[in-house]
């Protein structure tokens, strides 16, 4: 088997309430000798330059590959000045690998008749699912839709004060109920002396974990804050590949590590995380986005990964492309769980009009 084209595929949709006007996804189609196509995310948000890094710089250097050499692949990806290495190793060159890796990844599976995590080695059918970026005044409607876990933060305007911080995790709480677990979002907006406070504030609560409280690369401040509370720190979709995440989980603090599938490297990437984390004792928890896809990728992971504790379920964000793009779309189960999908590879099947619809 060799692979014959490779092509980025650019969507976007319009979208109210998000940060940008429209949503959009640059994915990468993978097409082999034998008519097996493979389908990868590259990044959370689609850029136009991620699309052309795929289509100009990495698509020549793999026509007449063997899918299957997909270590290789990526390494020689990550070592061609062409690519990623005359370019730091991070950034869109790491997001438009990371869909190349996916997207072989999904032809293995193809190929096999499997599910990817099933050739990675299945942990689990399901996976616990978080709300998250929900808004605080629709927790009776996540509740309704089988929720028991929530992710709430200080995502826009300005950080509140601690007594306004206080108000709203003590609302929430009393929201969501003892048993549910509550997380909270820093999203990197503290100085370390900040943090420190919050941190006293959602101790007060019995948070599951207080993510990125501090700058994602600030590992001395996070090892610092962890010292000083009680409550797990989590962390991760920020960082580029293992060897960024390996010095978040030794030198950070952290107990739950949260790679981000699209950005971090693929799947090759996420498993190596894994398994990092795994020998430190610290829970896998990919940070997801909404694009069918990418859910799909983490799916896939959290299925494999021994260590792996939740999947996160983007719950505000609600817009056509979302629930259009996939044939079967994938659900929370009334019980608040994820099944991870058994069709072979990523198990998704993408509907050929509705991305004609979105392409850009």
């Amino acid at each position: 088997m060799k692979i014959k084209e490779v092509k980025a595929i650019g969507l976007e949709c319009p979208i109210e309430g998000w940060f940008l006007p429209t949503r959009t996804y640059v994915l990468v189609e993978i097409t082999t000798d034998e008519g097996i196509t493979g389908i990868g995310q590259c990044g959370t948000v689609g850029h136009p330059e991620i699309a052309r890094i795929i289509d100009k710089r990495i698509a020549p250097l793999l026509v007449g590959e063997d899918p299957f050499d997909r270590p290789r692949i990526w390494a020689k990806l990550w070592d061609d000045p062409r690519v990623v290495l005359s370019w730091g190793h991070k950034g869109a060159e790491v997001y438009a690998l990371s869909g190349i890796d996916i997207a072989l990844w999904d032809i293995e599976g193809k190929a096999c008749g499997q599910p990817i995590h099933k050739l990675l080695g299945a942990s689990r059918s399901k996976i616990r699912a978080y709300s998250s970026h929900g808004d605080p005044e629709k927790v009776e409607e996540y509740k309704s839709r089988g929720f028991t876990a929530y992710k709430f933060g200080e995502w826009h305007g300005e950080p509140g004060n601690l007594t306004q911080i206080d108000r709203m995790v003590a609302k929430l709480r009393r929201a969501i109920g003892d048993e549910a677990a509550l997380l909270f979002d820093g999203f990197q907006r503290y100085d370390l002396a900040k943090a420190v406070k919050v941190a006293r504030v959602l101790e007060e609560y019995d948070a599951f974990f207080f993510e990125e409280p501090v700058l994602s690369y600030d590992f001395d401040s996070m090892a610092a804050l962890a010292a000083r509370t009680t409550v797990p720190l989590a962390a991760g979709e920020h960082q580029f590949t293992v060897r960024e995440a390996a010095d978040l989980i030794l030198k950070g603090g952290i107990q739950y590590v949260q790679p981000e599938i699209t950005n971090c490297g693929g799947i090759t990437e996420a498993m190596k995380i894994a398994a990092v984390a795994e020998s430190r004792g610290v829970k896998l928890c990919p940070h997801c986005g909404d694009s069918p896809v990418d859910v799909a990728s983490m799916l896939q992971v959290v299925g494999a990964a021994p260590n792996a504790i939740f999947g996160e379920w983007q719950a505000a964000l609600d817009y056509p492309m979302r629930w259009e793009l996939l044939k079967e779309p994938i659900k929370v189960s009334s019980d608040g769980f994820i099944e991870i999908p058994t069709g072979p590879g990523l198990g998704i099947e993408l509907d050929p009009k509705v991305v004609e619809k979105y392409r850009w």
